[in-house]
């Protein structure tokens, strides 16, 4: 297995981390009352998170892909790890539009994470180094 790096990506950080271009889909910034995380990965093994209540949840119109490679918290600049990520389903490529055509992604199941409101902005530190 040949094992391709690219560490000259616009995308990544000098640490080889995608945390630089990495934002909030605009749809979770509409409301700011809500503290409710969504695990669609190791976040729902092992929630490091300051929670009151958690719940299955399932999102529509995405799909969960392990597009992504990371160094920072998986993997090394040598052999990246990939992490789970969420694509909405018409940004899917064109090799992926099966997926999209097909119908078998009517969403992602992940849990729900109800946030308490006194540390809620530690917490959000907290899992800012983790994914999903």
């Amino acid at each position: 297995m040949e094992v391709i790096e690219d560490t000259s990506s616009p995308d990544l950080d000098r640490n080889g981390s995608c945390w630089a271009t990495a934002r909030v889909d605009p749809i979770a910034r509409q409301r700011k009352d809500i503290r409710i995380i969504f695990g669609y990965g190791s976040i729902m093994w092992r929630p490091a998170l300051d929670y009151t209540n958690s719940f299955p949840a399932k999102v529509k119109g995405f799909v969960r892909r392990f597009w992504q490679s990371s160094v920072d918290h998986r993997g090394t600049p040598t052999y990246p790890g990939r992490v789970a990520t969420l694509l909405r389903c018409e940004d899917l490529p064109v090799t992926s539009a099966r997926d999209r055509d097909e119908g078998e992604h009517d969403g992602v199941w992940g849990m729900a994470y109800v946030l308490k409101d006194d540390n809620f902005d530690e917490t959000m530190k907290v899992i800012s180094g983790l994914t999903g």
